[in-house]
C-alpha cells in the first residue's frame, strides 16, 4: 500500500459491543475511534449510560494485529 492509500483508508471493524474506526494507519501508530453500545463493555470500560460511549484510542509501536489480545474474560464467547 503506498503513502496515500495507507493515510486515507479508512476501516471499520464491528464487534458484539459497538465498532470502531480506524482513522489514521501510520507505520508507528495508530488512531480508532471507539464506540461502546449502551449497556456494554470492552477494555473494562462500561457503559452504563444510555446512549453509546464513543472514545479514541491510540496505539505507538511498530505492531497492530489483533492476534496478541490477551482477555482476561470473554463476556462475548470469542475463542
Amino acid at each position: 500500500m503506498d503513502e496515500y492509500q495507507r493515510e486515507y483508508t479508512v476501516s471499520v471493524g464491528e464487534r458484539p459491543w459497538g465498532e470502531y474506526i480506524v482513522l489514521l494507519n501510520g507505520d508507528d501508530h495508530k488512531v480508532k475511534e471507539i464506540t461502546v453500545n449502551p449497556g456494554h463493555a470492552i477494555h473494562r470500560i462500561a457503559n452504563h449510560g444510555d446512549t453509546d460511549l464513543i472514545f479514541i484510542e491510540i496505539q505507538t509501536g511498530d505492531y497492530f494485529g489483533e492476534d496478541d489480545i490477551e482477555r482476561l474474560e470473554d463476556d462475548y464467547a470469542r475463542g
